[in-house]
């Protein structure tokens, strides 16, 4: 999809790798793009471990590196920056988010109770068992967060001249 993590994270490794061309081919979703890649209409993309590495297990694609840190989904595979690829790093997460006028006592229970639930071996387990790596943050560590990528994707979006199509 034009815009999507897959999409913007290419663009961005574009920015990074010199000479890199590559040309965006939007698809439904990540399964579609590994069909493509399987079938040879797509020769590189951005995909996520838990749809990735299956694939690679069946020898169906080659991982080529992560686009974080280690990860203990994957051990086995070295970041991009340990490839050579410097000031690149792309996670794909999820934040659970409420509206502006959510009460700070309820966005403080709230927060409590997620970080009680994410300390359960159980729930990081059957996380971990679906291609995630628990990690979790403060409300505040969230809004940087966002902040911050927002800022690295939209200067992205800006040199590239991307269009909500």
């Amino acid at each position: 999809l034009v815009g999507s993590v897959g999409h913007l994270g290419m663009e961005l490794l574009k920015n990074r790798i010199p000479g890199m061309d590559a040309t965006h081919v939007p698809y439904a979703g990540n399964p579609q793009v590994v069909t493509a890649m399987i079938g040879g209409q797509v020769q590189l993309a951005l995909v996520p471990p838990a749809i990735a590495i299956p694939q690679v297990k069946a020898g169906k694609l080659k991982a080529i590196g992560l686009t974080s840190g280690r990860s203990t989904l994957a051990p086995e595979y070295a970041p991009l920056a340990d490839l050579g690829v410097r000031d690149f790093n792309l996670e794909v997460w999820t934040a659970l988010l409420g509206p502006a006028s959510l009460s700070p006592a309820a966005k403080a229970r709230i927060t409590q109770e997620i970080a009680t639930i994410m300390k359960n071996p159980e729930v990081r387990q059957q996380l971990f068992d679906k291609g995630w790596q628990p990690v979790g943050t403060s409300p505040e560590g969230m809004r940087l967060r966002v902040q911050d990528e927002a800022a690295i994707m939209s200067r992205i979006i800006q040199a590239r001249g991307i269009k909500l199509q």
